[in-house]
């Protein structure tokens, strides 16, 4: 986990990309099923790190795809849940875990980022 980030004495330089959020809305279609779609929010400042270290590999769908994960640090907001998506220059990851600090002044987002990379 980051430690440097919660450290009170911390520059604002270490937030110094931005990132969008894709906030989920429900609606229910002409048969009253449940419809997923994003509403895009403001963009924020946060720390971006794509960990290649911790990526894998797996077969779906006939084709290898590979899963990178992504760290985003930000200031706290209490609505962002793992239901919401990031985007950072326009790749999109989903949110998996929220891990605020003690002093809910930042937050730590642990995303997954899904691409397709060899076809069969």
């Amino acid at each position: 986990m980051h430690k440097k980030y919660f450290n009170k004495n911390e520059t604002i330089g270490a937030l110094n990309q931005r990132v969008q959020f894709w906030k989920p809305l429900y609606t229910q279609n002409e048969y009253g099923e449940p419809v997923k779609s994003y509403q895009a929010q403001d963009p924020v400042w946060a720390n971006v790190d794509y960990k290649t270290t911790n990526s894998s590999e797996y077969v779906k769908d006939t084709r290898v795809t590979a899963q990178t994960n992504v760290q985003v640090f930000i200031r706290f907001n209490k609505e962002i849940n793992n239901e919401w998506r990031v985007v950072h220059k326009g790749v999109e990851c989903n949110i998996i875990s929220v891990l605020p600090d003690q002093k809910r002044r930042y937050m730590l987002l642990e995303c997954l980022m899904d691409e397709p990379n060899v076809e069969f």
